[in-house]
């Protein structure tokens, strides 16, 4: 298991789950990379921390994420300074899933004089209550 503490937390991202998938970024320059502004080239790379256990808030805006990291080859170990990213699990053996328990609702406006047409709308649905 691996435990990292986000600490002065004003908001914890609301789609952040139980099963997502948590990666990290180095945040420090590394050797031989350029600035992705003056150059266009990506300056660090992300790895796969593990598959997020357990949210728990501390309080007073400190929160830690217990990470399974042994369903994983190789993962990464974060350090004090990386940048922390999550993902929704795209595997369908129960490891993860969509976010659970929101809706959309959606409402297109044409701001145009011009006549516009929408073609298509769609969406994905996952039914997750099953």
């Amino acid at each position: 298991m691996i435990i990292i503490t986000l600490n002065n937390i004003s908001n914890l991202n609301v789609s952040l789950q139980v099963g997502d998938i948590v990666y990290a970024t180095p945040t420090a320059t590394q050797v031989g990379s350029s600035d992705l502004e003056n150059s266009g080239s990506a300056v660090g790379e992300s790895y796969i921390v593990g598959k997020l256990l357990n949210i728990d808030d501390i309080g007073n805006g400190t929160f830690n994420l217990t990470i399974d990291e042994t369903i994983y080859p190789n993962t990464y170990i974060p350090s004090s300074n990386d940048f922390i990213m999550f993902s929704k699990s795209r595997d369908k053996k129960g490891l993860g899933g969509d976010v659970n328990g929101y809706y959309a609702k959606a409402n297109f406006k044409n701001n145009s004089t011009k006549k516009a047409e929408l073609f298509v709308v769609s969406s994905e649905i996952t039914i997750n209550s099953k």
